[in-house]
């Protein structure tokens, strides 16, 4: 009688023992699932201010290309008007001696010149506009996956987490039981 006694008295230390472990455990779970949801909210700001960032990146990149288009236009057709220029003052020099379909002449060569230097150095420009946009764009979506990737582990830890704070100890999974039971009929 007194080992039933012991026994039963073992048992039920045990029992108040595991209960307050799980009280503990549960109170644990619920501050790091706690934690986990501040971390998606604060990957879910830092999303959005890259995407803010990205998005300013592109706003400045179009601006310097339309500076910049605008600086080169400038500067081409200010060749355009000095070499018209030249060949009226080199006509002028030689007193009529070089005659205008000579200037013309060289007018059309320097011309196609200045507009091919134009063309090549508008293409040369687009295309490293297209290499800036590609890599904000390219470093946009690197970061977007990282953040995913770290949204979807904290996500888990966070699942993980509500189920360590929502675990029930003995009386609580007694309880389930016992409902279960009456539920059923038994």
């Amino acid at each position: 009688m007194l080992a039933f006694g012991l026994s039963a008295a073992s048992f039920g230390m045990n029992i108040v023992e595991g209960s307050a472990q799980k009280q503990l455990s549960r109170e644990q779970g619920k501050n790091q699932a706690d934690l986990m949801r501040e971390k998606l909210k604060t990957l879910e700001d830092s999303e959005k201010a890259i995407q803010e960032s990205a998005d300013s990146q592109k706003r400045i990149l179009d601006l310097e290309s339309q500076v910049g288009f605008r600086d080169m236009t400038q500067q081409f057709s200010q060749k355009s008007i000095d070499l018209e220029e030249a060949s009226k003052s080199a006509i002028q020099k030689t007193g009529g001696l070089v005659s205008a379909s000579a200037t013309n002449r060289m007018n059309v060569e320097s011309k196609k010149t200045i507009d091919n230097l134009y063309e090549s150095a508008t293409e040369k420009m687009t295309s490293e506009y297209g290499k800036m946009l590609g890599s904000i764009e390219g470093d946009l979506e690197v970061k977007k996956e990282q953040i995913k990737m770290e949204k979807a582990q904290t996500k888990a830890q966070m699942d993980m987490y509500d189920q360590q704070a929502n675990q029930k100890g003995f009386f609580g999974n007694l309880a389930d039981m016992t409902k279960g039971m009456i539920f059923r009929g038994n």
